[in-house]
């Protein structure tokens, strides 16, 4: 097998996409990457991201590819999970308080961001399937719910994409309701959780 069919097989086993430095780290050059864009076998979705011809990438993959800090939390995170049957026409990021978000702004006016401080921002962090095959990070199911806890009692979210995401996360059969705690009690979101829990338990 030549070298041109190695890197394509590579990236066809993650979905159409790789990142440059993946694709270095597997021991393809960077000429080989450049004349495979060149002949139109990949091309370049973004800085430092190449997808074979004819890959359509969706947003949560393409942000979490070239901005790998950003965790996709509250209404994105919810989608994600399946909580919310609303795709978000804003999408929603937190990254760690002293990120430098310039560029990541830049490149995506539209997203939301929160920032969040090194205990918070790594808690309940997993992975979830983007629409396009990719798996992203997202915050888990139970975290979701703390944020949507913090959130309503800031008075600054919507009503019915809150009551639908309880709900949903109630009915789960994989809920997970001792981590649910103990995140509520790591985000001082306890209270809150035990006066929902007891109308919908």
């Amino acid at each position: 097998m030549s070298r041109t069919q190695k890197l394509m097989q590579f990236m066809e086993e993650r979905g159409g996409v790789a990142r440059s430095v993946d694709l270095i780290d597997a021991g393809f050059s960077a000429g080989l990457i450049a004349s495979l864009e060149r002949r139109g076998n990949i091309e370049r979705e973004t800085r430092g991201v190449y997808v074979t011809a004819g890959t359509i990438l969706d947003d949560f993959a393409r942000i979490q590819l070239r901005w790998g800090r950003c965790v996709f939390s509250y209404g994105s995170a919810l989608y994600l999970h399946g909580l919310s049957d609303r795709l978000p026409i804003r999408l929603e990021v937190t990254v760690p308080r002293e990120y430098n978000a310039t560029g990541l702004t830049a490149d995506n006016p539209t997203l939301i961001i929160h920032r969040a401080n090194k205990t918070t921002y790594d808690l309940g962090i997993t992975e979830a399937r983007s629409m396009s095959g990719i798996m992203v990070k997202t915050y888990s199911a139970e975290r979701c719910i703390c944020d949507l806890l913090a959130a309503r009692k800031k008075g600054n979210i919507d009503i019915q994409l809150f009551a639908g995401a309880m709900e949903g996360y109630f009915r789960r059969r994989d809920k997970d309701l001792n981590k649910l705690n103990r995140y509520a009690k790591m985000l001082r979101m306890d209270d809150e959780l035990h006066r929902y829990t007891e109308v919908l338990l």
